[in-house]
């Protein structure tokens, strides 16, 4: 079993925010490691002010960590803010989509989907895996 890393933003000794780092088991080249950024959430009052881009930096330096080439965000195909955020971060899109899920709520329109986006962390930032190489 996979276990996951949790990573808590705080300002002032308050939580404000949190998300989770996992690596992925299948791996698609022999050469190419993923991890899963997930769970991200930053309290409203502190949306806007860094805390967002402090998890995915924190995020991408356990993903080092733990030897992974390329970090993985599962986002919402509908949810433009979501996909801005990510790719103002250096996450690009790929065409890998799954549906959409939240444990334990039935979506509401099961043509929901999310899609991978993935954030290469070579040196070289303008190394970036395609499509082909995921599922």
């Amino acid at each position: 079993m996979v276990r996951a890393a949790r990573l808590l933003a705080e300002r002032d000794g308050e939580a404000v925010g949190i998300a989770s780092v996992r690596p992925l088991e299948e791996r698609p080249l022999d050469d190419e490691t993923y991890a899963e950024f997930f769970g991200m959430w930053v309290d409203p009052a502190h949306r806007g002010g860094g805390v967002g881009a402090a998890l995915v930096r924190a995020g991408a330096d356990q993903a080092r960590h733990e030897r992974c080439t390329h970090l993985a965000y599962w986002v919402g195909t509908d949810n433009g803010p979501a996909v801005a955020f990510a790719s103002a971060y250096g996450f690009r899109p790929t065409d890998s989509r799954r549906p959409m899920t939240v444990r334990g709520v039935t979506p509401s329109d099961e043509s929901e989907e999310e899609t991978m986006m993935v954030l290469s962390l070579a040196e070289d930032p303008g190394v970036v895996a395609t499509s082909a190489l995921l599922h």
